[in-house]
């Protein structure tokens, strides 16, 4: 019986000094960020911050990031697949809301072109192996 209690009671702590953790934030440009909540904050996901809460754009694994005055884009890498992916989000006017509006998958060639068109300038962070 005691082991049990010792169990439960490590659970118990483990889980109070988890829970509530706030997020590593890896990027930010305004109210965007790149951030991580996992137990290792290790997967990352590319979001919007209300303060408080967080509206979820792209989930994980991000691994790249970079924004201009009008669009915030990010690479992301599908575990299951091992697939790489891109994303664009639009800026939109009022920095207290966004409606969610993400465009993608894109591939590499897709991305490219459209990199292209929007003038997009290179990833300012990428995800440290």
């Amino acid at each position: 019986m005691i082991p049990v209690r010792h169990t439960l009671l490590a659970l118990v702590v483990v889980l109070a000094v988890s829970c509530g953790r706030p997020a590593d934030v890896d990027w930010r440009d305004g109210n965007f960020q790149v951030y991580a909540l996992d137990s290792d904050f290790n997967a990352t996901q590319l979001g919007y911050n209300h303060h408080p809460g967080t509206l979820g754009l792209v989930g994980e694994q991000v691994v790249a990031a970079g924004s201009t005055a009008l669009w915030v884009f990010v690479e992301r890498l599908d575990r299951s697949s091992g697939r790489t992916e891109f994303y664009i989000v639009p800026k939109e006017g009022m920095p207290e809301n966004h409606s969610g509006t993400v465009e993608g998958p894109f591939s590499l060639t897709q991305f490219r072109e459209i990199s292209a068109a929007r003038q997009l300038p290179e990833f300012t962070w990428r995800k440290k192996k």
